[in-house]
């Protein structure tokens, strides 16, 4: 492996020398608004019943820490299974129907004459006339994804009346309804707990962990010059302590694990609230009243991203990166969370957590401030990348460009080349580390050798995995160079992809009676770039098919088009680089 390394500087914070010691020593943040939209409010109590027919009981909460967003709804158990009764929480015409493999999958939204409007996610059948309409035009579109906006005058609900079947569609984990309730007119998702649905809760957040970070380069914690990990005592309920005595100077802050649990479930909720005190005074305040889906990415900024990225817990940080851009904190003090440690002094810290029902806990402890004993790192400020600014980087073989605001905080720009490895046809270019988190798209160009050339409608720019696995990133040409857009570090190369799509039948239909069927089902997988289209056909008529990209699986409910007698039916499917697969059956009914 030949190394290209432009620094080996760790990843931390830069050092400016502010004279005065009670500033933060990082630089480069813009001042946050201490007035958020996720002001305090009245909600209506009483207006919205409750969008199941079960007892409502939750697998996740509002403003929950998922995987590159905060949950902008409540998930409501549906008993194991798909099929429970959906009603309309309140009176209202269909604004929107959306169906997608991917993300909320089957999902309707009822707009409100009160200034809401509520989102049914996840759903397995939309009925009625509604659903004859959405049918309709998947087939005018031939697209099983299609977006509607049918309008106000055209599908209209009473409160309680059922129009669909909860389900499992789309990114969903498991059976359940994911509800919302949106402000109309901004369609911020606000939190469903505030309109009086009743969900027992008496039980306090658990706190799991707590992590202290040296933030400044100068800084420490228990000699350490990367977060400490302490650990807890439980003193009572909803009471923790640390057993470890923390040492600290210079700048520092600190994170906590934790999560929230309702009556009648085991499931690890997201918490409402989280706040930091020092000394009795309110330093940090974070409030899961409201979100916009602009920020919602800045959860990476919340969180600590690297922790996450290798050992897969997330710790909510009660300190604030610079380039954060979040409206979900109530108070933001002057120093954004970042605790400046003094010589021999004595600070008592205090983080709460809280549920919507007021339940709390506390982790209390000490923080003995002593003398600054590290020296700083010499950052050369030609391989800083500043979280404010473009930045721009190329050799012979690779381009990178960073637009401002791709990352959270100042970062050393680390990169490396390695002229071989397998499965790939061009040299493995490392930018940054795949524990450092991208907020926004930036361009990577690989410059194509003769292998690429040689193939190049079916190369590709591939990023890899913890274990090497390949991920297919892009596939656009500028020139002899291959590029990707791409919200991920990490390492990247040039493949190529060759192979078609497989497609294997689940029941089979081949010169058989299919009288006893309702479905026609598949599994389609591929084994680089991805399905990138389906189209399923009987006697020539084009059929929608329902596709899940989590199991794979692609399925033909058989209907009108299907006739008594013999019936040919064809499936293509077609991956990202264009390879293709056919399958034939004829059958009859």
């Amino acid at each position: 492996m030949r190394y290209l390394l432009f620094s080996m500087l760790t990843f931390g914070w830069v050092i400016m020398g502010f004279a005065n010691k009670e500033t933060p020593k990082y630089f480069g943040f813009q001042q946050l608004s201490n007035t958020t939209f996720a002001d305090e409010k009245e909600y209506p109590k009483d207006y919205f019943a409750p969008p199941l027919d079960i007892p409502l009981v939750l697998s996740g909460n509002f403003g929950e820490l998922r995987s590159n967003h905060f949950h902008s709804g409540i998930d409501i158990k549906t008993q194991g299974v798909t099929g429970k009764n959906v009603l309309a929480s309140a009176d209202g015409y269909v604004s929107r129907v959306k169906i997608s493999p991917w993300g909320y999958g089957k999902a309707v939204y009822i707009t409100h004459p009160n200034g809401y409007t509520t989102v049914y996610a996840h759903l397995d059948e939309i009925l009625g006339d509604l659903g004859a309409y959405i049918k309709q035009q998947q087939v005018q579109q031939q697209s099983f994804a299609v977006d509607l906006f049918p309008g106000k005058n055209r599908f209209s609900y009473v409160q309680g009346q059922v129009f669909a079947k909860s389900g499992n569609s789309g990114g969903s984990g498991g059976p359940h309804l994911h509800f919302e309730i949106r402000e109309t007119a901004t369609e911020r998702p606000v939190n469903p707990l505030h309109f009086g649905f009743a969900i027992q809760d008496n039980i306090p957040p658990v706190i799991q962990g707590v992590q202290v970070h040296p933030l400044s380069e100068d800084a420490d914690v228990n000699g350490l010059h990367h977060p400490f990990a302490a650990q807890l005592d439980v003193q009572g309920k909803g009471v923790y302590a640390l057993r470890n005595t923390i040492t600290a100077a210079g700048d520092i802050g600190f994170s906590i694990n934790t999560f929230d649990r309702q009556n009648g479930a085991s499931n690890q909720n997201g918490v409402y609230r989280v706040e930091m005190f020092v000394n009795n005074e309110k330093r940090y305040d974070f409030k899961a009243d409201k979100l916009d889906f602009n920020e919602t990415r800045y959860l990476n900024a919340l969180i600590d991203y690297e922790r996450f990225y290798k050992l897969k817990n997330r710790y909510h940080k009660t300190f604030l990166e610079p380039g954060i851009r979040l409206n979900m904190f109530p108070y933001i003090h002057p120093q954004r969370g970042v605790v400046s440690i003094l010589p021999d002094s004595l600070y008592q810290v205090e983080i709460r957590t809280s549920d919507i029902e007021g339940n709390q806990s506390v982790v209390k402890f000490e923080v003995r401030g002593k003398p600054i004993t590290r020296v700083p790192d010499d950052v050369h400020s030609d391989s800083l990348i500043k979280h404010n600014q473009s930045y721009y980087f190329q050799t012979d073989s690779v381009r990178i460009q960073l637009p401002a605001h791709v990352l959270y905080r100042n970062t050393p720009f680390t990169y490396a080349f390695e002229s071989k490895r397998n499965a790939v046809v061009s040299g493995v270019h490392h930018i940054l580390e795949g524990s450092v988190p991208a907020h926004k798209y930036f361009t990577v160009k690989i410059k194509a050798n003769t292998t690429a050339l040689q193939h190049r409608e079916k190369a590709c720019v591939v990023s890899f995995t913890a274990n090497n696995g390949l991920v297919y990133e892009g596939k656009a040409w500028e020139g002899d160079w291959l590029v990707a857009s791409t919200r991920s570090f990490g390492a990247y190369a040039i493949a190529i992809d060759t192979i078609a799509p497989k497609i294997t039948p689940l029941n089979s239909v081949a010169n058989s009676n299919i009288n006893k069927q309702q479905t026609i089902a598949f599994k389609i997988t591929d084994d680089l770039s991805g399905v990138d289209s389906f189209r399923g056909t009987v006697n020539g008529k084009w059929v929608v098919m329902d596709y899940d990209p989590k199991t794979s699986r692609l399925v033909y409910t058989i209907d009108e088009t299907t006739t008594s007698g013999r019936n040919t039916f064809e499936l293509t499917v077609t991956d990202n680089l264009g390879n293709q697969s056919n399958y034939t059956a004829n059958f009859t009914r």
